[in-house]
């Protein structure tokens, strides 16, 4: 064998190597990223909801399939945007049907252009009530209402989803003891709140 086919040889070979290396650590990073993205964080405040935080919009649920998701979860929504820069809503919250649902798709796909884009998008709140709401409920009454579950887990609101404009998150606001309606609801996209394993304490809930 001469020098040129032993090079040969070696060059094959530590082809070879390199793109078995690269695959090995694409599947551990594959393998990482999808363990973090099923991580649910819980952050527990002295009184008021459990806020959650997972990868769920966007991921578990396509930003197309949101509307009708919420549609069929057995509650009432009403829905806000506005832009990052705002610290709250700039407009009315808009009570979610099916002939207000294109409204929405809307917004959320100018939130994705833009997150694509730019690296942020809108913030959005949606507020989930009780079946048996009397809707439809006023601009002040919503307000109320969420101050009261924010403190005291009580009134006909069920939960909260915010999404914020710069983080790819989904946070959900929910009560200590979760309505079944909602439990199944969420284990129809497969996220269980026990599965929870990270629980921070907080002083105050920050919604």
């Amino acid at each position: 064998m001469n020098l040129t086919s032993l090079w040969g040889i070696l060059k094959s070979m530590w082809g070879r190597f390199k793109r078995l290396y690269r695959e090995r650590q694409k599947a551990r990073w594959e393998a990482w990223e999808r363990k973090h993205k099923e991580e649910i964080v819980a952050y527990v405040p002295p009184h008021g909801p459990v806020k959650y935080a997972l990868y769920l919009i966007g991921h578990r649920i396509s930003w197309t399939q949101l509307p009708d998701w919420l549609l069929n979860s057995g509650l009432i929504w009403y829905w806000a945007s506005w832009p990052l820069y705002e610290e709250s809503p700039s407009s009315a919250f808009i009570p979610l049907t099916e002939t207000t649902k294109h409204i929405l798709l809307q917004e959320l796909r100018d939130h994705t252009k833009d997150f694509e884009m730019e690296g942020y998008g809108r913030t959005f709140l949606f507020c989930g009530f009780s079946s048996s709401l009397e809707a439809p409920l006023s601009e002040s009454a919503i307000e109320d209402t969420i101050q009261e579950f924010v403190k005291y887990e009580t009134g006909s609101l069920q939960v909260m989803i915010k999404m914020i404009g710069d983080d790819d998150r989904t946070y959900l606001y929910i009560r200590r003891v979760v309505d079944k309606i909602v439990e199944q609801w969420l284990e129809g996209v497969g996220v269980d709140l026990t599965a929870a394993r990270k629980r921070i304490r907080l002083k105050s809930l920050e919604w």
